[in-house]
């Protein structure tokens, strides 16, 4: 998602900003490590089941973050789906307050 955001900033101008909520800044670091310079892409470091307290104008909220794997669902599978719907509470919950 944030790398067809990237193209549609450098390539029509759009100046869409991303706030990429991460649990890990070394990791987000590394995968988003070509989007660190770019004025409209922010990291957002904490647990996605912690309120989001962010000041800024907020259009479109999209929840792309699940440990989602036949992996993951075979050995945790209560674990990965309240991970996912916690943050969908949350994401909400942001959503009222915007």
């Amino acid at each position: 998602m944030v790398e067809t955001i990237f193209l549609l900033n450098e390539d029509y101008g759009l100046g869409i900003e991303v706030y990429a909520l991460v649990r890990s800044e070394t990791r987000a670091k590394n995968r988003f490590s070509h989007f660190l310079d770019k004025s409209w892409f922010n990291i957002i470091v904490q647990d996605v089941s912690d309120e989001i307290k962010i000041d800024a104008s907020i259009n479109y909220i999209i929840h792309a973050a699940s440990q989602a794997s036949p992996l993951y669902y075979k050995t945790d599978p209560v674990g990965t789906l309240l991970a996912n719907t916690k943050g969908l509470i949350t994401f909400l919950s942001l959503q009222e307050r915007i």
